[in-house]
């Protein structure tokens, strides 16, 4: 009954996030005062926009046609349109509405897809999603550290309030305080996924002088997905 009621939820939430969308696009084309909210140019937020919907679209039917990677599709459009949220959209608290939308929508794709697979569980989600976490804190020493050139902005750095050696020093302690939390959890002691919920909150209200307000805002996201399947996780192991 659980797996059919997040997948109604699942199905509601993407035909809203549709809805938004186009919602979204009528607005900055008819009402040029809805356009303050954008610190680009209104018909690139609109093309944005329009193909975000198009996929959101493609990922209703295939959650509708049962498919199993329709769960991963809503994810896979969701984290992208959020990261370009940042470079379209004026200051972070504008931000968190949007924030908070895409970490509901992520939470019950992976709670979806979980139920399709059958074989997969909140232990191994977890064990991924901290894996990567992981992997994203050292792909940000190298780019801090090397700080090649991205796009249009000066260099990868872009994102930082501080120095770029605070950021590195601050990503190493997560790197190996998420390790010891990885290997706990996989040896499903149960203080692993409180130890997780304690660093990944401490970490984000340490580092939030660190990070621009928009760049902060995706980490948020993230945390908050970390938490919630650590919290399942700790539950689980109590019962």
């Amino acid at each position: 009954m659980s797996g059919e009621k997040n997948y109604s939820i699942l199905m509601v939430l993407v035909t809203l996030s549709i809805i938004g969308g186009l919602l979204s696009i009528a607005l900055w084309y008819t009402v040029p005062d809805f356009r303050m909210t954008l610190v680009v140019d209104y018909n690139e937020a609109i093309i944005t926009a329009a193909v975000v919907a198009v996929l959101n679209v493609v990922a209703l039917i295939s959650l509708k046609m049962k498919m199993k990677w329709g769960p991963l599709l809503v994810i896979a459009i969701v984290v992208p349109n959020r990261i370009l949220g940042f470079f379209h959209f004026e200051g972070a608290t504008g931000q968190v509405p949007f924030i908070a939308w895409s970490t509901i929508l992520i939470i019950f794709a992976l709670l979806e897809y979980k139920q399709k697979t059958k074989t997969i569980t909140h232990h191994n989600i977890l064990s991924i999603l901290l894996s990567l976490a992981i992997i994203g804190e050292v792909a940000s020493i190298i780019l801090w550290t090397v700080n090649p050139s991205i796009g249009s902005a000066n260099s990868a750095r872009f994102t930082l309030a501080a120095n770029y050696t605070i950021a590195v020093l601050n990503a190493a302690v997560m790197v190996a305080l998420n390790l010891i939390a990885l290997f706990w959890i996989r040896k499903r002691n149960k203080w692993g996924p409180l130890f997780l919920i304690a660093i990944s909150i401490g970490n984000r209200i340490a580092s939030h002088p660190i990070f621009i307000g928009g760049t902060h805002g995706v980490f948020i996201t993230w945390t908050a997905i970390l938490v919630i399947f650590s919290y399942i996780e700790y539950r689980q192991m109590s019962n």
